[in-house]
């Protein structure tokens, strides 16, 4: 007994605190009175058991962790002091002088790539063709406000490469008045799958791409952005990175020069490799989120993340998922009493074992839904004996919102508003592998146009549990392929 309490003494008095404030200098000793001015500073000398608490402010950093384990019992902690209002911004502010380009249209020379751009905070809309926008809603509405293929299971209309649009209302390919070669096309072409590729080729109601790895004679939609040309409305941006000039058409025709324009230049604000027990707890994220690689037993509790990832298409960047909330190889870890909203791209990944995602907040996440992992969803666990438990979800754009691994727990949650951007789906899907001993049970699934809870699959599937769940409002309520 007296050794446990001597060594319980000894991890009490050999844990440190640090203290990061913007009021600090990277000369100070990192105490309360004399604070760090940099999170990066506290976290290259950290121990287990240490925490560093971040005072009051807005901070622009890229934390990196590497090869620095807690232990049980005994974490590293990054946190906000005391209720104070933390919060990580990956933007940067556009403080250059704006000029007419052409009618509402202004341009502006900038020193850094950015791949989305705020208002006060608010996000603007990459230009883009047909015409969208968050403001109403629209972005969301893919009946309307995306272009369509021109074939609904006709086998012989054409093949994967092609694509001849459809025209709908005022929406017409061929008459858009310009070439879209070198545009990049958003294509929802394989029912549950999205893809970014390049035009390589246009005419009249036509234009051709780089194949797919999965194309189906169905529900053919798709829109095209990184074209100056489909600037052509209120609230639309245009960013060119060979020649560093960014072109907006700001709301209400405002003189940008007077308006706080910020512009994405960050994907994560922490990335934690090859560490365990690390927590990020208390803290607010804007435009930026966290990274953790091969971390086991990590925490991320109490956070609140507002557009905490976007794709880089406006760079150029196609075929490629954007930087998102991740555990990668990383197990025993958890994300509690968070909330993700106004993601570009799926709102959490967790790969490995064990993993728990409980009372998180999800909402306004995914309007493209492309290039993601697997079955492209709105969350994906991978592993098995993962917890999904107490959650709250609504306005989705992937055809499924939960892929959770293999004998999962997925319980107590309220699931509905899903699948807005892709065909097929189900806000609970598991394929066949992840089907024995599952249990999905006493959820709330609703108000959506797919399936409530699926058991998906070549028909090989046995030994899953759907009981206790409440579903309406639904395209289906449970699907059931297998033994």
């Amino acid at each position: 007994m007296k050794k446990i309490i001597s060594l319980a003494f000894i991890s009490f008095i050999y844990s440190a605190e640090y203290y990061i404030s913007n009021l600090g200098d990277s000369l100070n000793l990192g105490t309360f009175e004399s604070p760090f001015l940099k999170v990066q500073q506290a976290a290259d000398i950290m121990q287990p058991g240490d925490i560093c608490y971040i005072r009051q402010g807005v901070y622009h950093e890229n934390i990196i962790m590497n090869n620095n384990n807690g232990n049980e019992g005994n974490p590293i902690v990054f946190t906000a002091y005391n209720n104070e209002r933390v919060v990580f911004d990956g933007t940067t502010l556009i403080d250059a002088e704006w000029t007419p380009y052409s009618g509402g249209i202004w341009q502006a020379n900038i020193d850094k790539d950015i791949w989305q751009l705020f208002i006060d905070s608010k996000e603007m809309v990459m230009a883009r063709w047909p015409n969208a926008n968050f403001e109403d809603g629209s972005i969301w509405d893919k009946d309307n406000y995306w272009a369509h293929g021109l074939i609904d299971d006709d086998e012989t209309a054409y093949e994967n490469g092609t694509m001849i649009d459809a025209p709908h209302e005022n929406i017409s390919l061929e008459n858009i008045g310009f070439n879209i070669e070198g545009a990049t096309a958003i294509l929802n072409v394989g029912s549950f799958k999205t893809y970014t590729r390049e035009v390589l080729s246009h005419s009249g109601n036509s234009f051709t791409y780089e194949p797919v790895p999965l194309w189906k004679t169905k529900h053919h939609d798709y829109f095209l952005e990184r074209k100056l040309e489909f600037l052509d409305t209120e609230g639309e941006w245009f960013y060119n990175p060979e020649s560093s000039v960014l072109y907006f058409w700001p709301p209400n025709n405002a003189d940008p020069n007077n308006l706080t324009i910020k512009g994405k230049v960050q994907s994560y604000a922490f990335e934690i490799s090859n560490s365990n027990y690390v927590e990020i707890k208390n803290i607010e994220f804007f435009s930026t989120t966290f990274k953790f690689d091969n971390s086991d037993y990590s925490l991320v509790d109490n956070c609140n993340l507002f557009y905490p990832s976007c794709y880089k298409r406006m760079l150029g960047e196609i075929g490629s998922q954007p930087e998102m909330s991740i555990f990668n190889s990383s197990s025993n870890c958890k994300v509690s009493n968070s909330a993700f909203r106004y993601t570009d791209g799926s709102a959490l990944e967790m790969y490995s074992n064990n993993n728990t995602i409980d009372n998180c907040y999800f909402y306004h996440i995914d309007y493209t839904a492309t290039d993601l992992n697997g079955l492209m969803t709105t969350i994906q666990m991978g592993g098995s004996n993962n917890t999904f438990r107490r959650n709250t979800l609504h306005k989705m754009g992937a055809s499924a919102t939960l892929n959770p691994g293999n004998s999962a727990i997925i319980e107590l949650n309220d699931m509905s508003d899903s699948g807005h951007m892709q065909s097929d789906g189900a806000l609970i899907q598991c394929m066949v592998g992840q089907q024995p001993n599952v249990q999905i049970r006493y959820n709330w699934l609703h108000d959506t146009e797919k399936f409530g809870a699926r058991f998906d699959g070549e028909g090989e599937g046995y030994g899953g549990h759907m009981h206790h769940n409440v579903i309406w409002n639904v395209n289906g309520g449970i699907m059931v392929k297998g033994y």
